[in-house]
Parts: C-alpha cells; sequence; structure tokens
C-alpha cells in the first residue's frame, strides 16, 4: 500500500494481504511466483524507489505475523480505551 508512506508515520505498518478462503495449492503458487518476480533487481530498485519494501514469508510466518498484530493492536486498544461506535 504505497500510498500510505508518510515520513511522520514510520511506525505505522502499511502491509496489505488478501487470501482468507484460497486453496493452498494457490497460495503456493502465488507465494513462489511474487516471490521470485520480487527477488528481480529491477523490481526491488523500483518498489523502493516508490517508498515500498517486500518481507517474502511462509504461510506459517504470516500466520505468526497476524497473530502478533493482533496481541499488539488488541493492546494498544484495551490501554487506550477505544470502544467501536
Amino acid at each position: 500500500m504505497t500510498g500510505l508512506v508518510d515520513p511522520r508515520v514510520r511506525f505505522l505498518d502499511k502491509s496489505g494481504w488478501l487470501g482468507k478462503g484460497t486453496a493452498v495449492d494457490v497460495i503456493a503458487r502465488l507465494n513462489k511466483t511474487i516471490g521470485d518476480t520480487t527477488a528481480e533487481p529491477s523490481v526491488k530498485a523500483r518498489l523502493n524507489n516508490l517508498g515500498d519494501s517486500v518481507a517474502p514469508m511462509t504461510s506459517a510466518d504470516f500466520g505468526l505475523s497476524m497473530k502478533r498484530d493482533i496481541e499488539k493492536w488488541a493492546g494498544v486498544i484495551k490501554s487506550a480505551n477505544i470502544k467501536l461506535d
């Protein structure tokens, strides 16, 4: 999500994700294709010029990352007493 790049909020994790309900074989194929493509120097350079980067990971790593994010933001929400309207 390159549009979220803002030097005033460097702490913001601007990563995006999709995939709920997608077949495991499709995810594996997409993961390999995207990983191979984003490993190419020209693609890395272009993303870098746009202020973005890629953090390749397995589905299991992604699950752990999501778990950590949920725990982190749940703590922020609780400590700030944020309520859903």
